[in-house]
């Protein structure tokens, strides 16, 4: 795994306060952050006795941020991803690695990426920027996630395999070995895939199956 430098001395701001913003900030905590603040331009008020504040430009006190970005779909993270880097500011994005993941040797984990507790990332696994690994999910040996894509509680991908850019993966869905699934692609819960699907696809059942393809598909891939 590579050794980001990380100072969880800097409090952390989270973007998003909603469920899966409550499970980051008890995550975080876990690894040593103090959560400063929460951001979210739909709610108001604390959160875990955390204050919300509706944007970053309501946080003055800090310098340089910390930032997690607690969103769990796709493009919505990587949309907020680009606007924070607009502002003129020092900001990192460190990864949350839950203590009880195991994180296999040679693996590599990118920026801003969130690991839940009880998930496996196994040797020479490959994880872009800003990834979710969700709880009780598995990325096997030799996978690989693009940045912004995603593993629901209970996804597997077995040795081998890769998304690609902002994939999702559904609950407890899983995908065959050395399978490969493209860009802006959904994986629906429960899934098997045992073969490979083009970009922008959607597809569900067991065997899944391609049911559509997005009415507009996002070509912006890095």
């Amino acid at each position: 795994m590579n050794s980001q430098q990380q100072n969880k001395d800097v409090p952390l701001i989270i973007y998003g306060a909603g469920g899966h913003g409550i499970s980051v900030a008890s995550l975080a905590h876990s690894c040593g952050y103090q959560v400063k603040y929460f951001i979210d331009s739909h709610n108001t008020g604390y959160l875990a006795n955390i204050p919300i504040v509706s944007s970053l430009n309501e946080i003055i006190d800090i310098m340089p941020l910390n930032i997690c970005i607690a969103i769990g779909d796709n493009v919505a993270r990587e949309n907020i991803f680009k606007s924070i880097k607009e502002q003129n500011r020092v900001i990192h994005f460190p990864s949350l690695i839950s203590l009880s993941a195991q994180i296999g040797i040679y693996s590599h984990i990118e920026e801003g990426v969130i690991v839940m507790p009880n998930s496996v990332i196994g040797p020479r696994a490959t994880i872009g920027k800003f990834c979710l690994i969700n709880t009780l999910s598995c990325v096997s040996h030799d996978c690989t996630m693009k940045d912004f894509s995603s593993l629901a509680i209970g996804g597997m991908m077995a040795g081998g395999s890769s998304i690609g850019f902002r994939t999702s993966v559904g609950m407890n869905a899983s995908l065959k070995e050395k399978i490969t699934i493209e860009n802006d692609c959904i994986i629906g819960a429960n899934s098997f895939v045992n073969k490979n699907f083009s970009s922008n696809t959607i597809a569900y059942g067991s065997p899944a199956i391609s049911v559509s393809q997005h009415e507009n598909p996002i070509d912006n891939a890095p």
